[in-house]
């Protein structure tokens, strides 16, 4: 991986957050050293071994970026450490080996001009300001905070391999031998049978999912079923992209609307009082005896309040939440405002016009 030779008054702007005339300004001014550039246009090209040490770091970093987001892709692989020649990895992986690349290589721009003994204050100062997300902020989001002893020892993997990202690649899984990775590396039908299991709506834990998945397996003949950690994994993966499906099959259709369909918001400020009444019921938190068969029993409590000042308006107890009592509650909300609702919201969820 090469960074440019030579850069334009553009590129160097584009690195400082500058325009290119404050650029060219500041260049004559300390009289930065140029060659002409050939082709359409012509115009001057820099080397960066002349520049000065900020701008010279400047580019370190937005170069660190690009290579972050540009995918590259490396022919040679490292010898020596486990991979097969012509590996591809994961994008996961392959994304994380450049994002570690990049943060390496701005480090190495960052300390380059510091003193003697100054290596491991500027290091500090360049990881502060890399955790603080200011310096490459997209490969930071990705990749997270990075501790003093894990760039050493990324800088120290290059080192030793010629310089090539590969080696910071995650290397779990099957494509250090050169194969296509499977989801989760369970095999297709253990995930069958392991989702069957799981999304289930009575919601087993993971372990107990595992377990049941083991014994049908083991029943169909297989001597070997992969460990739990593999199948925890593969779920955690499949929950974060099938995330309603995974609601739906072991919270219900009601969790599903709740916590993940998309919803409109009715603005309160906007209805007025008595406009719109919301209804709902509960069974009382203690005991009395039934009106009815003298039986120790918990009543119903319905009330009616309104929507736009949170306040119960009309309420009614009654041994069973029956259109009686629900007519009774209605009632005593009606009295209490003077007036029809507009809208009515029960308990299930369905709403009804009352009155227009």
């Amino acid at each position: 991986m090469q960074t440019p030779q030579q850069y334009t008054a553009k590129q160097i702007a584009d690195a400082l957050g500058a325009s290119e005339r404050a650029i060219y300004r500041r260049s004559n001014r300390e009289n930065w050293p140029f060659s002409k550039r050939s082709g359409r246009g012509g115009g001057k090209v820099f080397s960066p071994e002349h520049l000065p040490a900020d701008v010279r770091k400047a580019l370190a970093v937005a170069c660190a970026g690009a290579l972050a987001e540009s995918g590259y892709g490396a022919v040679a692989v490292p010898s020596g450490v486990g991979i097969a020649a012509g590996a591809v990895p994961p994008e996961p992986y392959h994304q994380a080996g450049l994002d570690r690349y990049a943060v390496v290589h701005a480090w190495r721009a960052h300390i380059v001009d510091a003193g003697w003994g100054q290596k491991g204050k500027a290091t500090e100062g360049f990881l502060f300001a890399f955790n603080a997300g200011h310096i490459l902020p997209h490969v930071y989001a990705r990749l997270g905070a990075v501790a003093v002893a894990t760039l050493y020892a990324w800088d120290k993997k290059l080192k030793n391999h010629d310089d090539n990202y590969l080696i910071l690649c995650d290397r779990n899984g099957v494509w250090t031998e050169g194969k296509a990775p499977e989801l989760g590396q369970i095999g297709y039908e253990a995930e069958e049978v392991f989702l069957r299991c799981w999304l289930h709506p009575n919601r087993p834990s993971y372990r107990l999912a595992y377990r049941a998945t083991c014994a049908i397996l083991k029943d169909r003949g297989h001597e070997t079923v992969p460990g739990y950690h593999s199948f925890y994994r593969f779920a955690k993966r499949y929950e974060k992209i099938n995330r309603d499906v995974v609601v739906l099959a072991r919270d219900g259709e009601k969790a599903l609307k709740d916590q993940i369909l998309s919803y409109i918001s009715r603005d309160h400020a906007a209805l007025r009082v008595g406009q719109c009444l919301v209804a709902d019921g509960h069974d009382l938190n203690f005991e009395v005896l039934h009106p009815v068969t003298g039986r120790p029993t918990r009543l119903k409590l319905i009330v009616f309040y309104d929507w736009a000042s949170n306040l119960p308006v009309g309420w009614q107890i009654m041994p069973t939440e029956d259109s009686v009592a629900i007519s009774a509650a209605f009632r005593a909300a009606c009295l209490r405002l003077g007036r029809y609702p507009e809208v009515l919201y029960l308990d299930n969820g369905k709403a009804f016009k009352a009155k227009v």
